[in-house]
């Protein structure tokens, strides 16, 4: 198919944020986040993406889990430790997860509703690198595109 246009850098969350509300309308996003993350796909192409896979915007979701719609978007994952969905497992809190991370390469951190993406052991997200929060799944992603 056509080579998808990869961005070079990550985005930075709050702008992520930004464009999520002025231009989609879109909140509650953090799996479009993610996968924007992951992929280096522009939000615009994740977020059309995940409609087609029935997303519902400005609603959250299982579609991480989705391998048909990784696949498309370029990426795989696979469970490090506890689970791929949200349970009660108990890993350690994200300061504590992410210290523990490999320095290099990327991974989703799974807390009660909510996905943080980790990129060379740098928290992608809002939620601050001190936080208590309880992790509960650790996915490695793998990109299968050339950067």
């Amino acid at each position: 198919g056509k080579k998808m246009k990869r961005r070079t850098e990550m985005y930075e969350y709050a702008d992520l944020v930004r464009i999520a509300k002025t231009y989609y309308q879109d909140k509650n996003c953090c799996t479009v986040v993610a996968l924007t993350h992951a992929t280096m796909l522009g939000f615009g192409k994740v977020f059309h993406t995940m409609r087609r896979y029935g997303r519902i915007t400005g609603k959250g979701g299982w579609l991480f889990n989705n391998e048909e719609l990784k696949a498309e978007l370029g990426i795989s994952t696979e469970v490090v430790e506890g689970h791929e969905y949200w349970s009660y497992q108990k890993l350690g809190t994200v300061s504590q997860v992410v210290r523990r991370l490999p320095k290099q390469g990327a991974y989703w951190l799974l807390v009660r509703a909510h996905i943080i993406h980790v990129e060379n052991g740098e928290i992608m997200d809002w939620v601050q690198a001190n936080s208590r929060r309880q992790v509960t799944g650790i996915l490695k992603i793998t990109r299968e595109f050339q950067a």
